[in-house]
């Protein structure tokens, strides 16, 4: 494999140091871009050629005080962490000129969940997941939220993290087979001060506990019950809570009405079905009180531990997936991507940049409707040019990239 060029290519779209490839995802409040460290300066561990991603804020949503002030506490946050099981946080940077932020995140290659779970639902796949696959999944995930719910401050005091938003689409796995968490921008903390917003939900609302429906105060366990969602659906095939509307939605999650595993799956070792439904308890007193508590029944189902449980994972997903799935080449020139993005969205097709956005973090006040999604323009403060479009003569098309 070639080593990458790091001259200055006049057609490429660049970030201070950084060249951006491609947007690779779209949320409530951000969008992602897939780009390599082109230049120097850029941000401490991060090497020249070195794949990141970038997270920035979505046009207006800058304007708003609360939504920067969360934006920043993800990057206060982010840099205090550090393990196997959760993406690196390179740290804050800013765009030249006009002191946009944006966070430089490590770019984690493979397949999240949600491409697994969707997949499965959308081509009616009767096929059960393994129970080994359950248990995988569920192991490296409790490793990261144990990890997660022993941070201390350096006075020694627990700082209380919440994720918030444990969701298939932020559990991404590695063709090695290594999953991690990502994504914690509405993650609650000790002193973060968007704690304190009055009337906000936050999270995906298939994923929410019903504590975190009613606004209530939240603690670890409301991660547990997230997870317990994603691996029961991953158990069943079917959609937990998800309805055609968020009210209906939210209406579900209330009620927790929750199909026991041992009817739908007598099959799974009795441990892992009680270690699920455990979670699913309506109230969250039901539940176990940490991660580390279930991680320690979980290990002992899996005596290999991580490694053996990183194998299971990348076994499945060459598997179900494909060896090529998520290990492809992340393409250096953003032009025709971008081309056939705006021709796809001219003819009003549904482009991968809108697939799995109704599953979107979302983030607004109690008793609004979330409004309709539109795909969102590149465009911002700082210009480039792309190159030219095909041989029909299209002159060229301009894009805005922050």
């Amino acid at each position: 494999m070639s080593e990458p060029s790091h001259q200055e290519d006049p057609k490429a779209a660049y970030l201070g140091p950084f060249r951006l490839l491609r947007r690779v995802a779209t949320g409530g409040m951000a969008e992602v871009f897939a780009a390599r460290v082109a230049k120097e300066g850029g941000p401490e561990g991060a090497d020249l050629g070195e794949l990141v991603a970038l997270k920035r804020l979505l046009p207006g949503v800058d304007e708003d005080v609360d939504l920067v002030a969360m934006f920043h506490a993800e990057a206060e946050l982010s840099s205090k962490l550090s393990h196997p099981h959760i993406a690196r946080c390179y740290g804050l940077s800013y765009v030249p000129v006009t002191d946009e932020p944006f966070l430089v995140l490590e770019f984690v290659q493979g397949v999240d969940l949600g491409e697994v779970l969707q997949a499965k639902i959308k081509e009616d796949d009767p096929s059960p997941i393994a129970g080994e696959v359950l248990t995988a999944v569920a192991l490296q995930t409790l490793e990261a939220l144990s990890y997660v719910q022993g941070l201390r401050d350096d006075q020694g005091a627990p700082l209380g993290v919440v994720h918030r938003d444990i969701s298939p689409q932020n559990l991404r796995i590695r063709p090695d087979g290594l999953l991690k968490l990502l994504d914690f921008g509405i993650a609650r903390f000790v002193g973060r001060s968007t704690d304190t917003l009055a009337g906000v939900l936050k999270g995906k609302h298939a994923y929410m506990s019903p504590e975190q429906v009613e606004g209530l105060t939240l603690d670890g366990r409301s991660d547990l019950f997230a997870l317990g969602v994603l691996l029961h659906e991953l158990a069943t095939g079917r959609r937990l809570f998800r309805a055609d509307t968020v009210p209906d939605t939210l209406n579900r999650v209330r009620q927790c009405e929750v199909p026991d595993l041992k009817e739908l799956r007598p099959d799974l070792n009795p441990t892992l079905i009680a270690l699920i439904m455990s979670c699913l308890s309506k109230s969250p007193d039901g539940r176990p009180e940490t991660a580390a508590e279930l991680l320690e029944e979980l290990r002992v189902m899996v005596p290999g531990g991580v490694l053996e449980a990183q194998g299971v994972l990348a076994s499945w997903v060459e598997q179900t997936l494909g060896t090529e799935r998520g290990q492809g080449p992340i393409p250096d020139e953003i032009g025709a991507y971008y081309a056939s993005l705006v021709c796809a969205e001219d003819k009003g097709e549904e482009t991968t940049d809108q697939i799995g956005v109704p599953d979107a973090t979302r983030v607004y006040r109690y008793g609004e409707e979330p409004p309709p999604y539109e795909p969102v323009p590149l465009n911002g403060q700082v210009l480039w040019l792309l190159y030219s479009l095909t041989a029909w003569g299209v002159l060229a098309v301009l894009w805005w990239i922050f």
